[in-house]
């Protein structure tokens, strides 16, 4: 699959140069977890915490459902005939069981105060694949720079173990690594253009190898899991 720019996905126009590389990879990474899904116009998704649904770009002619808390997100969603949107709650969703092909849920747990709860309603409402991101800022706290919207703190090991408890097993999982803080490269005005990114992409490579990944100033993980037959 080719990585998509920043510029061909409407959600991320108006946001700073690093914070839109933070998501793009994000974006990327996700993306081609869809695709190795192969996911057909029959099937159907759910993006939880979809803000203005970003992800809807990827999921290509399935059935996509956005899903969020915060209605002025979802009044900027860009429509489309394949999707559609409901405001909800991620630890109480409104659909039957097994009503979705795949269920994404994508930096949305650190943001719960009950984020065992939505992992348990991921399970219920999807049939065969759940997609989760979320970030590791410990290096970050430590040097006093605590993210004032994230109230939980999310470990792979458990969120691994509530999947397998409720019948998952998780078949993929990656790390991003993150060296910069956001606002550091803010300060320096680059151009979102596509050469700094995939500039930032190359360097991003090259120093999550082996003993760099220790000075991660962030890190993300992006796992997918599958129903156990």
């Amino acid at each position: 699959m080719n990585t998509q720019r920043s510029e061909d996905i409407p959600s991320y126009k108006a946001q700073t140069w690093q914070t839109r590389y933070y998501h793009l990879r994000r974006f990327n990474e996700v993306a081609k977890l869809l695709a190795l899904n192969k996911t057909s116009k029959d099937d159907r998704i759910l993006d939880i915490g979809c803000g203005s649904g970003t992800y809807q770009k990827a999921v290509g002619k399935s059935i996509y459902v956005g899903c969020d808390l915060n209605s002025q997100s979802l009044k900027k969603a860009a429509k489309a005939p394949n999707a559609g949107y409901i405001c909800a709650d991620a630890t109480h969703l409104p659909f039957k069981d097994n009503s979705f092909d795949i269920v994404l849920c994508s930096e949305v747990l650190e943001h719960l105060d009950s984020p065992l709860k939505a992992i348990k309603e991921l399970a219920r409402a999807s049939k065969k694949v759940i997609v989760v991101t979320f970030p590791d800022e410990r290096v970050m706290e430590k040097l006093g720079k605590k993210n004032p919207a994230h109230v939980s703190k999310i470990q792979s090991l458990w969120v691994k173990t509530a999947l397998e408890k409720y019948g998952y097993k998780t078949i993929f999982h990656n790390t991003l690594y993150f060296f910069l803080p956001c606002e550091t490269v803010d300060k320096l005005k680059i151009p979102a253009t596509v050469s700094p990114l995939r500039l930032a992409n190359t360097l991003s490579h090259y120093l999550s190898l082996s003993f760099f990944n220790k000075i991660a100033l962030t890190k993300t993980y992006v796992l997918m899991s599958t129903k156990k037959s």
